[in-house]
């Protein structure tokens, strides 16, 4: 459950880099939010 969490955290990590590269396109940093909080949500459920 924790290396979950951990793994989750990486991603966010990882695109908010990801971000960052593409902080003049307004949209694809909007997309890579959406995605992460996706990505944060999905693994909350599956631990439950």
């Amino acid at each position: 459950m924790r290396k979950r969490i951990a793994d989750a955290r990486e991603k966010m990590a990882v695109g908010c880099l990801v971000g960052a590269l593409f902080q003049t396109n307004l949209y694809a940093f909007f997309i890579g939010a959406v995605l992460m909080g996706l990505c944060l949500f999905l693994t909350g459920r599956i631990e439950r």
